[in-house]
């Protein structure tokens, strides 16, 4: 990040100017961000069978999914399967960097983070907020956990996106003295 803003820094005004590309293309941010979704997301989907299917397995059972019938989808079960996640329950800030590929059964994941294939709306804009905000807070602050502090999921929460922390975590922050100013260019 310290590169990006450097790369973009008009020393005159202290102010580092950003696209959506830019952004978009800070491959280790992105893949913290993946690697936070993939650890602490708890979220339970529901969806509608628009049509009759028939669902297989990867063992060859076959089962018929009527058009009318709800079916839940739980995401996280994957991201703790160490089939595909070598150490899932351990956080690795370059995980998903360089477009890394996953694989379960020998097969490619397409969305390591929702394996079924469906993607939200919003994801794009979602994303531009939470490393916009995440840029910003790195950017003009300093921060260190408290001595003995660490973060734990709340696991009982599951079914409501993301877990939080069962308490808690005690950090010191100060304002970083001559911190430029992010900006994001419009196009």
């Amino acid at each position: 990040l310290e590169q990006a803003i450097s790369e973009r820094l008009d020393k005159n005004s202290n102010t580092a100017t950003f696209t959506l590309k830019d952004i978009e293309e800070l491959d280790i941010l992105d893949s913290i961000v993946s690697e936070s979704f993939r650890l602490a997301s708890g979220v339970f989907m529901v969806r509608y069978i628009t049509e009759d299917t028939e669902f297989e397995t990867p063992a060859g059972k076959s089962y018929l999914m009527r058009k009318g019938d709800r079916v839940a989808i739980y995401p996280p079960a994957i991201h703790k399967d160490a089939e595909i996640f070598e150490e899932p329950m351990t956080f690795k800030y370059d995980r998903f960097c360089n477009k890394k590929v996953f694989y379960k059964n020998g097969e490619p994941i397409k969305h390591p983070l929702i394996a079924f294939g469906s993607l939200c709306p919003g994801k794009r804009y979602a994303l531009l907020q939470i490393k916009w905000y995440l840029m910003t807070v790195l950017t003009r602050f300093q921060m260190r956990l408290q001595d003995g502090q660490h973060a734990e999921y709340a696991y009982e929460y599951h079914g409501h996106e993301i877990l939080p922390p069962k308490k808690d975590v005690q950090f010191v922050f100060r304002l970083k003295e001559g911190a430029p100013q992010l900006e994001m260019a419009h196009s």
